[in-house]
């Protein structure tokens, strides 16, 4: 139910002061109540101090192993990136060698397949050579007999 400032009970207006200090509870004890638990302790040992320290220090301690291992990420990066850099370079050069290798090739097929059509020519020219006489020596037979 909401009340506004003006509509409330005058049992309700009280301040805060006016609470605390018409109580008999300790902050200690009002705290402890209010979370519904009360803890016994032995007034003679102090109270334990210190978490928020700890939680500190295991925050921070948590906090440079992680930096730590973003450290040792980074670096795996660097070398990642070097050997991939090393990869580009090595496939560039490789690239690079296999059109020289091609390029010899093609050149050395292309020297072989001149060679081979010049034999071939020459060959097609004797053997020409060679029927012309052989038929030049038929017609002579012919023309004797």
């Amino acid at each position: 139910m909401f009340y506004s400032i003006v509509s409330r009970p005058a049992s309700m207006t009280k301040t805060i002061k006016d609470q605390v200090a018409g109580s008999d509870t300790t902050n200690a004890e009002s705290s402890q109540q209010g979370r519904g638990h009360e803890e016994q302790r032995d007034p003679v040992i102090p109270k334990p101090r210190g978490k928020s320290k700890d939680r500190t220090a295991s925050f921070e301690l948590r906090l440079t192993q992680v930096e730590e291992g973003m450290g040792a990420v980074d670096a795996h990066m660097d070398n990642l990136d070097q050997w991939v850099e090393g990869l580009e370079a090595d496939a560039a050069e490789t690239h690079e060698e296999v059109r020289e290798a091609l390029t010899k090739l093609d050149e050395s097929n292309r020297e072989d397949l001149q060679a081979i059509r010049d034999g071939f020519m020459a060959e097609v020219a004797r053997l020409r050579d060679v029927h012309q006489r052989e038929i030049n020596s038929l017609l002579m037979q012919l023309e004797e007999a």
